[in-house]
């Protein structure tokens, strides 16, 4: 998904989405349907970051967060994000592709090398060091993603750090 298919679908949400110089450090901030995304990103792909997780607290009822200690909002908002931009499909896509570290990864799935190595770790605090996923077994802490059918190994992908 590009940032644009991002600002589509959040206009098709009601969202508006302005770019803003913040100057306390903010990259994003949702108020109401009106997300605001900082005007010093540097790329489309850190803009497309910064959108799913402002998106997400919109989605999920987190809206305006800011001035409250309310971790449990934000870690919501940042969770719709990593599904929409980190799905596990495309997590093991990108692994069968080639992509031998994070980075390539990172660029595989048009995202931040920083926002992929945060939705590990939300993954990983979800689901614990690994997930049986389809045929597949997920690692989270190394990366690593293993392909089996009916108990034997197929294939196995390691994606190192």
């Amino acid at each position: 998904m590009t940032y644009e298919d991002m600002r589509v679908l959040a206009e098709e949400m009601g969202v508006e989405i302005v770019d803003f110089h913040f100057t306390d450090g903010l990259r994003g901030l949702c108020v109401d349907n009106h997300i605001a995304i900082t005007a010093e990103a540097e790329s489309d792909t850190e803009r497309k970051c910064v959108l799913a997780e402002e998106l997400g607290h919109f989605v999920t009822g987190s809206g305006d967060i800011t001035g409250r200690e309310d971790i449990k909002a934000e870690n919501r908002g940042r969770r719709w994000g990593y599904d929409i931009l980190v799905p596990l499909d495309d997590m093991i896509a990108a692994a069968q592709s080639g992509c031998q570290n994070l980075a390539e990864m990172a660029d595989y799935l048009d995202i931040t090398e920083p926002y992929l190595l945060e939705a590990l770790a939300a993954y990983e605090r979800k689901y614990g060091l690994f997930l049986e996923y389809k045929n597949y077994a997920v690692f989270f802490s190394p990366l690593s993603i293993a392909v089996y059918r009916y108990d034997e190994l197929q294939e196995f992908y390691a994606v190192s750090e």
